[in-house]
């Protein structure tokens, strides 16, 4: 089995475990300001296109078995896959950052009290 396959089973498997996991989680967090969101947003941003762009430099040599052979419809879904498992854990990691750490420390700088 080539080694694209394998990351893209294994990321298709982390990402049905990790949603179900997630979901039948009970703790529920408070809600975020726009602020929050838009802060959240651009630090994902900024924060994906730097893993993307390696991620990227790291797959596409593997999606390709050869250089001079077409990519395969199979090797662009399992790339999907990684690529899709990757931006997961990332957006999933930086909001629960921002939610627990970044949103006190704004509401600080603000002046907003949580009372």
């Amino acid at each position: 089995m080539k080694t694209l396959t394998i990351l893209g089973m294994a990321s298709m498997a982390f990402v049905v475990w990790f949603t179900w996991y997630e979901a039948t989680r009970k703790d529920q967090g408070k809600g975020q300001s726009r602020r929050m969101s838009l802060a959240e947003a651009w630090t994902n941003i900024a924060i994906g296109l730097s893993i993307n762009y390696v991620s990227n430099i790291w797959m596409i040599p593997l999606m390709a078995d050869k250089t001079d052979v077409p990519i395969s419809w199979w090797n662009y879904w399992w790339g999907g896959w990684v690529f899709t498992t990757i931006s997961m854990f990332r957006q999933y990691t930086i909001r629960r950052f921002f939610n627990s750490h970044i949103q006190r420390f704004i509401e600080w700088v603000a002046g907003v009290s949580r009372r």
